[in-house]
């Protein structure tokens, strides 16, 4: 995903495949692709739903975390640490 506007991105997908797979039958090979742009659409519809709350409510709300987005609040620490010393001018790594 790329950010394109402050309320739109561009979504770009690829899917691959091995060389001489099952998808060498043209039928398999368009319900393979068929299923895929299935599910990216899905992604779409859930992208559009949530510019359009942050469009009604903001960005100011309270995150609620389930313990599968164990890995996705890492990540928002460790990025919190790092902006936190850029904007202290110490050395990524520096002062943890």
């Amino acid at each position: 995903m790329t950010p394109e506007k402050e309320n739109s991105s561009h979504y770009f997908w690829c899917v691959s495949h091995p060389l001489n797979s099952v998808l060498a039958d043209p039928a398999v090979k368009e319900e393979y692709y068929s299923q895929q742009k299935r599910v990216i659409s899905e992604d779409v519809e859930m992208m559009v739903a949530q510019q359009e709350a942050i469009d009604t409510f903001g960005t100011n709300v309270t995150n609620i975390m389930i313990k599968h987005d164990i890995g996705v609040a890492a990540a928002r620490r460790i990025m919190t640490r790092l902006l936190e010393q850029q904007e202290q001018g110490l050395a990524i790594g520096d002062g943890r």
